[in-house]
């Protein structure tokens, strides 16, 4: 049990994490409308915009339509698997939360943000979700 003990923190963040998804998913399931503030309030898709069908699209194992709900998802998932595993590492050192690079951050602000820009583009029109 004791040999367990470093993998208290990211198994609370997965469990976090999940719930706030899980929640969002659900009000915009149940509400059949978009919980995203920023659409909302500019009327323009967020780099995460249909993020939470396009995982829901994956969990059923329906990889077209993921794409089209957010292809952004693809390269974010295997990103964050990453950076999580890195994260167990460290917990598992001992060192507790790593102190991930700069060019961690740097790539992820960077992709969202080029993801945003070429989806309000007449090439990345397709993949805003409907």
């Amino acid at each position: 049990m004791n040999r367990l003990v470093f993998l208290r923190s990211p198994l609370l963040a997965i469990v976090g994490g999940g719930g706030a998804f899980m929640s969002f998913w659900l009000a915009s399931y149940v509400s059949g409308r978009s919980v995203c503030p920023f659409l909302i309030l500019t009327g323009y898709p967020c780099p995460g915009c249909g993020g939470s069908r396009a995982v829901f699209y994956l969990f059923h194992g329906n990889v077209e339509n993921a794409f089209f709900a957010n292809a952004y998802v693809f390269f974010l998932l295997p990103y964050l698997l990453i950076l999580f595993s890195w994260w167990v590492r460290s917990e598992y050192r001992g060192d507790g939360f790593p102190n991930f690079p700069q060019w961690t951050w740097l790539v992820l602000a960077g992709s969202a943000f080029l993801w945003f820009v070429f989806r309000l583009t007449s090439l990345g029109s397709a993949f805003v979700p409907a």
